[in-house]
């Protein structure tokens, strides 16, 4: 039962990673609507979005092999390769997601939480890179599951504005300056919940060994 929780619990993952990794490829395909403000904005700040959009999805689907710790043991050099491919992809999206972030029109508040989430995502990434370079792998872990928090934080942010505005029918400005914050922070959260809590039981230790 144990077994079955976990792989279906990876495997919901695995299809959140596709689904809006899919979805943002897709946006870049799409025909442009000027009539969105959005559209509007990323247009303006162009190469930026669809390095952001491009780099970011590339990121999201590598997650799922870089936190299986049945792929790091068994193809080590490639979970190298596509580390390497990550870090790179997180550094194209992080760095593009901070240009677009300055042009976010929905005010301050929106602007500043996307811009702490593109530095934390760079910073947290470059101390995984950091610890791997002297050899503290326990550390370079650690960040890597950091990094991945924020990288999964385009699943939370669309789950929230699907909610909020689709589901709910809230103000979109307002669900937006909410999710700019909160699809970080929960990640954030959750993720140094699960990282600091100690593994008493069985349950707990084999948990963390799906991405440790």
């Amino acid at each position: 039962m144990l077994r079955f929780f976990r792989w279906s619990l990876f495997f919901f993952l695995v299809a959140l990673c596709i689904g809006v990794a899919g979805y943002s490829m897709s946006y870049l395909l799409a025909d442009p609507n000027i009539h969105n403000p959005f559209v509007v904005r990323f247009a303006e700040a162009g190469f930026a979005v669809s390095f952001h959009f491009f780099f970011g999805a590339a990121a999201l689907l590598l997650v799922p092999f870089q936190a299986s710790a049945r792929f790091r043991n068994r193809w080590t050099h490639a979970h190298r390769a596509l580390g390497g491919a990550y870090i790179g992809c997180v550094l194209l999206s992080g760095v593009s997601g901070l240009i677009i972030a300055q042009g976010t029109h929905t005010g301050f508040g929106p602007r500043l939480g996307f811009s702490i989430l593109s530095l934390l995502w760079l910073g947290f990434t470059a101390r995984a890179v950091w610890a791997l370079i002297a050899k503290d792998i326990a550390n370079h872990r650690r960040w890597m599951i950091r990094s991945m928090a924020l990288t999964t934080s385009a699943i939370t942010l669309r789950v929230i504005l699907g909610l909020g505005f689709g589901v709910f029918g809230f103000d979109f400005p307002a669900v937006y300056a909410f999710a700019s914050w909160a699809s970080w922070l929960i990640n954030l959260v959750l993720i140094e919940l699960y990282l600091r809590w100690p593994p008493r039981s069985g349950f707990a230790a084999k948990t963390r060994s799906v991405t440790t």
